[in-house]
């Protein structure tokens, strides 16, 4: 594909190039090349962008507080070491009228999809949120507690643990060859691995 482009602009013979690299590389197909990184991030962006407005103006000291506790409650659950997310809300009069952040909201689907992953399910009906649904003031208060709350939950961020790491092989009961197969807890789907960029 480089090839062709130098060629092009240049009035190089294309053979030379060809030449230049081994037949395999010269005959690929453009199409075999393209990194898969480029779905991964317009997916993220679509997500992003998926963002809701709210109904209500947040207001900036709401969302101050929630990014402060997510940076808090992310350093105390996870035993990977996660960059902290810094964001300046700038509104008027201490208002935010637009939807949270593409940097804020993406992280905050993350972690509630890796609420309804953690043992099986076991804390969705206790931490379970809607970032879509984050309205309002009283919506982000609300998430904010949540997030405190896990941060003090010894069980939680146990379950998490174990979650990163991934189970030991020998959890798999003997003769059942399909669970044998399964990949550990921490091999996520394709859309759990998009939503786990936002975390980084």
């Amino acid at each position: 594909m480089y090839g062709a482009a130098k060629t092009y602009e240049t009035g190089q013979p294309m053979a030379e190039d060809q030449a230049a690299m081994p037949p395999e590389a010269a005959e690929a197909p453009p199409a075999e090349a393209a990194p898969p990184a480029d779905d991964t991030e317009a997916q993220l962006q679509d997500i992003a962008a998926s963002a809701p407005p709210p109904t209500k103006p947040f207001s900036v000291k709401a969302l101050k507080t929630l990014l402060d506790t997510f940076n808090d409650t992310l350093k105390k659950i996870s035993s990977v070491e996660m960059p902290m997310i810094e964001l300046d809300f700038e509104g008027e009069k201490g208002k935010f009228d637009q939807p949270l952040p593409g940097d804020l909201f993406l992280p905050l689907v993350a972690i509630s999809e890796l609420v309804k992953m953690v043992a099986g399910g076991e804390f969705e009906s206790k931490y379970t949120f809607d970032p879509f649904n984050m309205l309002n003031d009283t919506d982000v208060r609300k998430v904010t507690a949540l997030l405190k709350m896990m941060a003090k939950d010894k069980k939680f961020i146990e379950a998490v643990k174990e979650l990163q790491e991934g189970a030991p092989e020998e959890d798999a009961p003997e003769g059942d060859e399909e669970a044998q197969m399964a990949p550990p807890p921490d091999d996520m789907g394709a859309e759990d691995q998009v939503l786990a960029e936002g975390m980084q």
